[in-house]
């Protein structure tokens, strides 16, 4: 914090610092400080913002000063900083190697050419001698070797020029855009110029709000550590923070919010909403139209009569903006936060909870023979968890990468925490038969049966939840029955066509489940998906399908 004088109409420069930080997902609001002493009326400047804060947000909060007229100006800096001064020097002396080349070029170039004259000229003067009997083999030799050595040389060492050169331009473009942003960073600035008039005489507490939008990002990341032997899960919640405002963040108070300002909030109003004939949209749509091609055609018409109909045509139909409805959660950091504008995103602590969890073990064999660990948590803080990415650990192995829904207070979460190689899963085919039926209309029937076999190595017992799955039919000719499954209380869904067994394993206990099926379909028709992956446009069809239908 800094002093400074004001006496009656003077304008003298507050230095402030920033203080605090509210970060938003697109945005931020930056909060400066500073302490002045006032007497009378005078103007209170604050210089070197940057150049990217929103104008109408501009807020400044004074006791015992009363605020006048504020106003922001674009800024510059008078003298170049070292960092700019440094790459501009840089980049001279790029440029000056950079036409020491083109003259060498040059010169090769012309050098290049008079060894060809020479080359091209050779076989004449060489007639000549020889028709005089004046030839000399040992000069003639001795000539050639030159020409050809002075040849490779030369082109030899243009392929190094060009090397160098294009070396050289990569060089110069990246201190080109260093030099170009440092500049923006300095030169695009802003001042903010307050009149005030104190109240009372004497210090004051001066604060200076902004927001800067468009310019920082943050997004939730979490590590989940599963105990298995003590049945826990600690969660531990960072934020992974970028932020290039053109200015550094030492040591600040920080606020982070889910709002979103910049989506609006003022709510839509009803308004009519209209239903037409199908036959007068299209004669409005056609008459428009005509309208349009008449004027694009140089038809003599009033322009400005038919641009205020088209305009007014666009006010009666009604526009709906969409607002984003939720509510905002805020966030405050634990201890003051350090982020260079411009660095790499970097993590920041959040919050650490240790939650009880209930383990189990889940396999889906038909995609792939591993048992993974889940295991089932509740939010007992008042933290909301936000969607994001997690790492997961068990005990301090790390066992993969995962995501982690929205998870409010109270709720709960099944996180996966990768595959646990104490329980063996083996899946195999026992049955493939393939028949044909029908008396008048030919069809084949292929019957399936496999065998999956579980087996618990761990020294207790573990809860497993095991999917079986048979294909669903996509068209009416083809036809899926189950035909075995020797298992008793399964959940069937018959929309995907699982069948999920949940059940507990003693240890060294193994467990056995064989499931059956037959497809039946024309004999003259070929089937994808029975044997061989279905075409992946006609896979996203059947998707969008059957979550039209769940809907």
């Amino acid at each position: 914090m800094y002093g400074l004088i004001l006496s009656a109409l003077l304008a003298l420069n507050v230095e402030s610092t920033i203080d605090s930080v509210v970060v938003y997902p697109d945005q931020a609001m930056v909060v400066r400080r500073a302490t002045v002493s006032v007497s009378g009326s005078g103007q209170l400047v604050f210089p070197d913002l940057p150049g990217i804060l929103d104008d109408n947000s501009v807020r400044i909060r004074a006791a015992g000063l009363k605020i006048g007229e504020v106003q922001v100006k674009p800024g510059y800096s008078a003298e170049p900083t070292p960092r700019v001064k440094q790459l501009e020097d840089s980049l001279k002396k790029l440029d000056r190697q950079a036409r020491v080349y083109t003259n060498e070029k040059a010169m090769l170039a012309a050098k290049m050419e008079f060894l060809a004259s020479v080359k091209v000229a050779g076989p004449d003067q060489m007639s000549k001698e020889v028709s005089t009997g004046k030839v000399d083999a040992g000069n003639w030799n001795a000539a050639i070797g030159f020409l050809g050595t002075q040849m490779m040389a030369v082109s030899s060492r243009q392929l190094e020029v060009d090397e160098l050169e294009a070396a050289l331009d990569t060089v110069r473009y990246a201190v080109s855009q260093e030099l170009a942003d440092v500049r923006a960073k300095v030169e695009n600035r802003k001042t903010v110029v307050a009149d005030v008039i104190a109240l009372e005489n004497g210090s004051h507490e001066v604060t200076l709000s902004y927001q800067v939008p468009g310019s920082v990002s943050w997004e939730p990341y979490y590590e989940l550590r599963a105990s298995p032997t003590d049945e826990t899960v600690t969660l531990a919640y960072y934020v992974r923070m970028e932020q290039s405002t053109n200015e550094d963040w030492n040591g600040v108070s920080m606020m982070l919010s889910t709002a979103r300002p910049a989506a609006g909030g003022v709510a839509p109003e009803p308004r009519p909403w209209y239903v037409d004939l199908a036959e007068a949209q299209s004669y409005t749509l056609i008459n428009r139209q005509e309208q349009i091609n008449a004027q694009m055609q140089g038809w003599t018409g009033n322009a400005n009569e038919a641009g205020s109909s088209m305009v007014q045509r666009q006010v009666v139909i009604p526009q709906v903006t969409p607002v984003e409805a939720g509510i905002s959660l805020q966030y405050a950091m634990p201890g003051r936060i350090t982020l260079k504008s411009g660095e790499d995103a970097k993590k920041f602590f959040l919050h650490e909870e240790k939650m009880p969890a209930d383990f189990s073990y889940y396999v889906y064999p038909r995609v792939r023979t591993a048992s993974y660990l889940r295991a089932k948590v509740q939010n007992s803080s008042d933290f909301v968890y936000l969607g994001g990415k997690a790492n997961t650990y068990v005990g301090d192995e790390f066992t993969g990468k995962t995501s982690l829904a929205n998870v409010a207070p109270g709720e709960s979460a099944n996180p996966s925490f990768g595959v646990d190689d104490r329980m063996k899963v083996h899946h195999q085919r026992t049955r493939l038969f393939t028949s044909r039926t029908g008396l008048f209309s030919k069809r084949t029937r292929v019957d399936f049966e496999f065998k999956t076999t579980i087996e618990n190595y761990h020294t207790k017992p573990v809860t497993m939840t095991l999917v079986e799955q048979i294909p669903t039919s996509a068209h009416d000719d083809i036809k899926v029955s189950l035909t075995k499954l020797d298992t008793q209380g399964a959940v069937e869904d018959k929309e995907n066509g699982t069948y999920t067994f949940t059940f507990e394993m003693k240890p060294q206990e193994k467990v056995v489940v064989n499931i059956g099926y037959a497809v039946e379909y024309p004999t003259t028709t070929k089937i994808a998906g029975l044997y061989d992956a279905i075409n992946p446009a006609r896979a996203l069809e059947l998707e969008q399908k059957y979550e039209m239908k769940k809907k």
